[in-house]
């Protein structure tokens, strides 16, 4: 199996913390290329970004240029995309044509979760590509 391309959504929780560090791994011994990605999830009724909305990309843009691999040998890319995150981070996949990818989960069991599915469980039904989920607590 080729891994040339793992793609890592980011929450900045730390579950996504270890799945970079879990994915870095991967990357150096498989000599792939991490895309370290973040989801903006913005609500705007109009057609133009509002200040906050752009307020907030722009921190988010920040937050995502402070992860970096704790290896320095594995090479990386950020990307930052706005919408839905599981329709995103699916799209997003395809567009990359990703080999893999390895995100963290929070490992909720509410009813909301239950309603509502998390964005894990939606990726990895729908992904164009393996995804590895890990659960913060286990590692």
């Amino acid at each position: 199996m080729q891994l040339q391309v793992i793609l890592v959504p980011t929450d900045f929780s730390p579950a996504s913390e270890l799945a970079v560090r879990y994915a870095a791994d991967v990357a150096e011994k498989m000599g792939g290329t991490l895309i370290i990605a973040h989801v903006e999830n913005l609500f705007v009724a109009s057609g133009e970004r509002s200040t906050s909305a752009t307020t907030a990309v722009e921190n988010a843009a920040d937050r995502l240029k402070k992860i970096t691999p704790h290896n320095p040998n594995v090479r990386y890319k950020y990307r930052l995309v706005s919408g839905n995150p599981s329709e995103a981070i699916i799209k997003l996949a395809g567009d990359l044509e990703a080999d893999l990818i390895v995100m963290g989960a929070h490992g909720r069991h509410d009813f909301n979760r239950f309603l509502l599915g998390s964005t894990a469980e939606e990726v990895i039904r729908a992904a164009p590509c393996p995804v590895l989920s890990l659960k913060g607590a286990n590692l």
